[in-house]
């Protein structure tokens, strides 16, 4: 994955949370309750280690627009 994909999805997730008012990845990782907080935040540092599972449970949680989270992967 390039790095201008990388941030586009650090950023779509960032903004995500921004809405969802979560102010940290630990009140994510808290909030989801499948992934510790550590573990996010190593995954946050190296986005191509996420599962995709651990994506797709990011997504469902902030409800991100599948159309923006294609757009990241077409670009």
């Amino acid at each position: 994955m390039s790095e201008k994909k990388k941030n586009l999805l650090i950023g779509l997730i960032r903004k995500y949370m921004v809405i969802a008012k979560i102010k940290s990845y630990t009140q994510l990782a808290a909030a989801m309750g499948c992934v510790s907080a550590p573990t996010l935040y190593r995954r946050m540092e190296d986005i191509e280690k996420l599962t995709l599972g651990e994506l797709g449970r990011i997504v469902r949680f902030l409800r991100i627009p599948m159309e923006e989270l294609q757009e990241v992967f077409t670009r």
